[in-house]
């Protein structure tokens, strides 16, 4: 595979929590387990969204304009890009919506589905996605410039920053992980180990919260080599705690064909994880860069819902800043 050998698109989850019919149809798959309502599992704030995806989809317009099509995959709706994005860029590159019973085609059992790990899995089967797309949720923004090949090599390797662990250690870290009224949480590490647990390893690549590049090839591979993995991700409709995670994966099949380059994310992630009770904390990760430091290629705004009003504020007037609206 040669740099050139297929174009790069890109795929983003997303979700409006805040959408009636949408909010109806997750109360009837949550019934009366309380369970669901957790953040980690399947809380409100793991679906609330104050149009990050505005910044997502304006980051790969601005900052990684050679990709080919934004595909959007949602749950019977629309974000409506042409009243936002659409109308800052002259030329902004194509985007499809994509429902779920596209990608879920065959397994319509499965649904309706409330959690990514599932729907993840099934991203590959978009049709007309290209072998090489770049994975994203809606809080992960391109906020500098980057290349294909910061994702690609010209030799068919994926690009990712990461480091690696072996099994045994994450399993230390999770007996020692303290309860949260009286359950352990269902972390993205462990996710992560449960992946590699499943492909036979005894290591597993540590990702940081960025897009992740995937190969198209190796997510029907992991269908055909792994198939029980379809019900291991998606007969819960919430986050469960023998999940695994379908970026993890595609990274773990391209390791062991020797197609993974891992690279250090010194100077390449920014992630922030606001909360209320820490009124200034995005105003203090942003200080150098209100004073010209260069913003990393990869920004992720964890909840920016949880953040104090004030904080939220700066951060949206930052983002406008780089964005700016025409």
């Amino acid at each position: 595979m040669t740099k050139n050998a297929s174009p790069i698109d890109a795929v983003i989850l997303w979700v409006d929590g805040d959408d009636p019919d949408w909010k109806a149809r997750c109360d009837a798959a949550r019934g009366g387990n309380a369970l669901t309502r957790r953040d980690d599992i399947g809380g409100d704030l793991r679906f609330r969204q104050m149009r990050e995806i505005d910044w997502c989809v304006a980051g790969i317009n601005k900052f990684a304009s050679f990709i080919r099509r934004i595909y959007i995959v949602t749950d019977g709706q629309n974000p409506h890009l042409e009243n936002t994005v659409g109308k800052w860029f002259e030329n902004p590159i194509p985007v499809e919506i994509v429902d779920h019973k596209v990608i879920f085609r065959g397994y319509e059992q499965y649904l309706p589905m409330f959690q990514s790990n599932a729907i993840e899995t099934m991203t590959h089967r978009i049709p007309g996605l290209s072998e090489r797309y770049v994975n994203f949720n809606d809080d992960f923004i391109i906020t500098n410039y980057v290349k294909p090949d910061d994702w690609f090599t010209e030799d068919g390797c994926v690009v990712d920053c990461g480091k690696w662990m072996p099994n045994f250690m994450l399993d230390l870290l999770h007996a020692i992980k303290p309860k949260k009224n009286g359950l352990k949480t269902v972390g993205y590490k462990d996710i992560m180990e449960n992946t590699s647990k499943l492909l036979g390893m005894k290591k597993t690549f540590l990702m940081r919260h960025t897009p992740h590049p995937m190969l198209k090839s190796l997510g029907d591979k992991l269908f055909e080599e792994y198939p029980e993995c379809i019900d291991i991700n998606c007969r819960d409709k919430f986050r469960a705690p023998c999940q695994f995670n379908a970026q993890e994966a595609n990274h773990l099949m391209a390791a062991k064909e020797g197609r993974l380059k891992v690279v250090s994310p010194k100077g390449k992630t920014l992630f922030l994880k606001p909360f209320a009770n820490r009124p200034y904390y995005l105003r203090n990760h942003l200080k150098p860069y209100f004073e010209g430091k260069p913003l990393p290629p990869f920004t992720c705004i964890n909840s920016l819902a949880e953040a104090d009003p004030e904080d939220r504020k700066i951060f949206i007037e930052f983002m406008n800043d780089l964005f700016p609206q025409q």
